[in-house]
C-alpha cells in the first residue's frame, strides 16, 4: 500500500511540473507529509500490538506452567491421601484405587450411576447366567487345633429325670456322643529355676573342698533364665513389642521385671551371638545373587556425639549353601555409597536393588553387576493410578507387569534351565514389548507428571530389568530385602528411635539372626532358645558355629547333639 501511494506521489509531481502547477505540487507534499505521519501512527500501533502480544504469549506461558504445578500437586495430594486412607496393599485391583478417595466419593457414585445408566439393557438371557460374584463366598476352612495341645474334657450329661423316657417311662440308653472343640487359654505360668550344686570335702578335712562347675550362662548374675530372654527378645524384634509393653503384660501376671533389665539381657545376646552373625554375613558374600535394601533410623547419639537428620539402617538378602540369610548393617547411620559398600563385604556378582544412586557408586569399582527391582517400577504406576484412577497408560503398564509376573509364578521351584528356558519364551517378548511401549509413549507425557516419572524410572533401568531374562538365578525383584525389612519397619513404628547407635547396631545383629532364622521356617524364639542351650553346654569357646547357622534342617542337628529344640 505505501508503494502505491509513493507512485501516485510521483505521478502527481510530474503532471504538476509537466503543467507547471505549484498549486498541485504544494497538495502533493501536504499529502506525503499527511502519509508519514499515518505510517508513523502505524508503527507504534504495530509495535504496542507486538507488545501485547508478547505479554499475551508471556502470561500464556505463565498460565501453563501454573497448570502443570497444579496438576502435579493434585497428584500428590491424591497420592497422599490414598497412602493415608486406603489400603496399603499393592494389589492391583483399579476398582479398589478409586476408594481411596473419600473425598470423591459422591462424585465417583455419581459418575458409576451415569456410566451404568448409559449401558444398554441387559437381554434376558445374560440376566439369567450367573456370574462369579453372583456365587457364595468361600468362607474357608475350619482350623485345626495340634494334637499335641492338652485335651481338657468338659461332659455335658443329662440331668437324671430327663434319662427316662418321656413315652414309656423306660430308662435312656447312651447311643453316641457329640464332641466339639474350642481352644482356650491359661495365664503365662512361671517357674523358678533352682540350681543347687553339692559342695564335698574330704574326711580328713586337710585335702578341701570339691564342688562341680556352675553351666555357662548367657546373661551371668541375672535373674532371667534362658526361655525369658528368648521370649522378650522375641517379642520385641520379631513381634515389635517394646519393652515398656512387655512389662506391662507380665505385670498383670504378677512379674515385676525391669525394662533396663530387659534391655541389658538382649545387648547381651547380641554381644555373645556376634560371631554367628558374622558368620552369616561371610556366607552371603559367597553367594551368587544378593538383595539390598534401606530404610530411616531415628538416632540420638553416636558415640556420644549427638547425630542430628536421619540415619539409615541397611539390609541385605541371599542365599548361600541351601539357606536364605539375612543381614542387617548400621556402622554410622549414612546412605552413601561407602554405607552400601560396607553392607556388601566382599560379595562378588549380581546386586538386586532399586534405583538409588548409592549403590552404582559403591560398585563401580567391584565386580559387581547391578540388576533392577520391576516391583518398584510397579509401585511407581500404582502411584499413577493412584491420583488418576482412570489412567488408560497406567492400567496398560500394569498389565505388561503382571504378565511379567505370571511367568515368574510359574517357574517357582523348577531347576535353573527350564527357568531360563520359560523366561526366554514366555517373558522376553512381553518385556520387548513394554519396552516398545515406553519408548514410543515418552515423547508425549509430560516429564514431571506422575506417569511422566514413571516412564522415566523406567526407562532408565531397562538395562539393569531384563538382566533376570538372562540369569535364571535372579529374580525380577528385590522382595526378599523388602520383605526382611519390613519387620523392622512395623517396630519402628512403636518405639520411634533408639537412643545411640549401640543400641541401633545390637537390633542389626538380633535382627539378622530372626529375619535369617524365618527366612528359612525356623520360629525365631525356638531358634533363640536353642542357640541359648547350646552355650549353656559348650560355653563361649568351644561353640559350634558353623553348625548352628539357620538352615532348613537345624533341628535334626538339635537332635543329634542332645540339645532340647526350643520350647518342645
Amino acid at each position: 500500500m505505501a508503494a502505491d501511494a509513493t507512485n501516485v506521489l510521483q505521478l502527481i509531481r510530474t503532471h504538476a511540473a509537466n503543467s507547471r502547477s505549484s498549486a498541485l505540487l504544494e497538495a502533493a507534499d501536504t499529502l506525503e507529509q499527511l502519509l508519514t505521519a499515518q505510517n508513523k501512527d502505524l508503527g507504534t500501533i504495530h509495535g504496542m500490538l507486538g507488545q501485547e502480544q508478547q505479554k499475551r504469549k508471556s502470561v500464556e506461558e505463565e498460565l501453563h506452567k501454573e497448570r502443570i504445578k497444579s496438576a502435579f500437586l493434585e497428584e500428590q495430594l491424591r497420592i497422599e491421601l490414598a497412602s493415608k486412607f486406603g489400603k496399603s496393599s499393592e494389589r492391583y485391583k483399579p476398582t479398589e484405587l478409586q476408594n481411596a478417595f473419600l473425598f470423591d466419593e459422591a462424585e465417583l457414585i455419581l459418575s458409576r450411576y451415569s456410566e451404568e445408566s448409559s449401558q444398554p439393557p441387559l437381554s434376558e438371557e445374560k440376566k439369567k447366567t450367573p456370574t462369579k460374584l453372583d456365587q457364595p463366598k468361600n468362607r474357608g476352612k475350619r482350623e485345626v487345633l495340634p494334637d499335641s495341645l492338652e485335651r481338657v474334657i468338659v461332659e455335658i450329661d443329662l440331668q437324671e429325670e430327663q434319662k427316662q423316657c418321656s413315652h414309656c417311662g423306660q430308662s435312656m440308653q447312651i447311643i453316641g456322643e457329640q464332641v466339639s472343640e474350642q481352644l482356650q487359654i491359661k495365664p503365662i505360668e512361671f517357674y523358678v529355676e533352682r540350681t543347687v550344686r553339692k559342695t564335698y570335702a574330704c574326711s580328713c578335712v586337710q585335702c578341701g573342698v570339691s564342688t562341680p562347675e556352675p553351666p555357662h550362662q548367657l546373661f551371668p548374675k541375672s535373674i532371667l533364665g534362658d526361655t525369658v530372654i528368648a521370649q522378650v527378645v522375641a517379642s520385641k524384634f520379631c513381634d515389635a513389642l517394646p519393652f515398656y509393653r512387655q512389662r506391662r503384660i507380665l505385670l498383670r501376671n504378677g512379674i515385676d521385671l525391669a525394662e533396663q533389665t530387659m534391655a541389658r539381657a538382649a545387648t547381651r545376646m547380641a554381644e555373645v551371638f556376634t560371631p554367628l552373625v558374622d558368620r552369616i554375613s561371610q556366607r552371603l558374600s559367597e553367594g551368587s545373587v544378593l538383595c539390598a535394601d534401606e530404610t530411616r533410623l531415628r538416632v540420638l547419639k553416636d558415640n556420644g556425639i549427638k547425630k542430628d537428620g536421619t540415619s539409615y539402617m541397611w539390609v541385605a538378602a541371599g542365599k548361600s549353601a541351601g539357606m536364605q540369610l539375612v543381614r542387617f548393617h548400621y556402622e554410622d547411620g549414612s546412605r552413601s555409597a561407602r554405607a552400601a559398600k560396607e553392607l556388601l563385604g566382599s560379595f562378588s556378582g549380581v546386586l538386586m536393588c532399586d534405583g538409588y544412586g548409592a549403590y552404582p557408586s559403591a560398585v563401580k569399582e567391584l565386580p559387581i553387576t547391578l540388576a533392577a527391582c520391576m516391583a518398584h517400577v510397579r509401585r511407581k504406576f500404582v502411584d499413577v493410578l493412584k491420583s488418576d484412577p482412570a489412567n488408560t497408560h497406567a492400567h496398560q503398564a500394569m498389565n505388561y507387569i503382571q504378565k511379567l509376573y505370571e511367568v515368574e509364578r510359574k517357574v517357582v521351584g523348577l531347576s535353573d534351565q527350564i527357568v531360563l528356558k520359560t523366561r526366554t519364551e514366555e517373558a522376553k517378548p512381553v518385556f520387548d514389548e513394554f519396552r516398545r511401549w515406553l519408548y514410543q509413549l515418552t515423547p508425549d507425557v509430560l516429564p514431571k507428571s506422575s506417569l511422566g516419572r514413571a516412564i522415566s524410572y523406567t526407562v532408565d533401568l531397562l538395562p539393569r530389568l531384563e538382566l533376570y531374562l538372562e540369569n535364571p538365578q535372579v529374580p525380577n525383584d528385590n522382595n526378599a530385602a523388602e520383605n526382611a525389612i519390613r519387620p523392622f519397619v512395623v517396630g519402628r513404628k512403636n518405639w520411634l528411635f533408639n537412643a545411640d547407635g549401640k543400641g541401633a547396631r545390637t537390633s542389626a545383629k538380633l535382627y539378622t539372626l530372626i529375619e535369617s532364622a524365618k527366612a528359612n521356617n525356623l520360629e525365631p524364639m525356638h531358634y533363640l532358645l536353642f542357640l541359648s542351650r547350646c552355650f549353656r553346654k559348650y560355653g563361649e569357646k568351644a561353640m559350634p558355629w558353623d553348625d548352628l547357622l539357620p538352615r532348613p534342617d537345624l533341628r535334626s542337628y538339635a537332635d543329634g547333639i542332645g540339645v532340647a529344640w526350643g520350647f518342645s
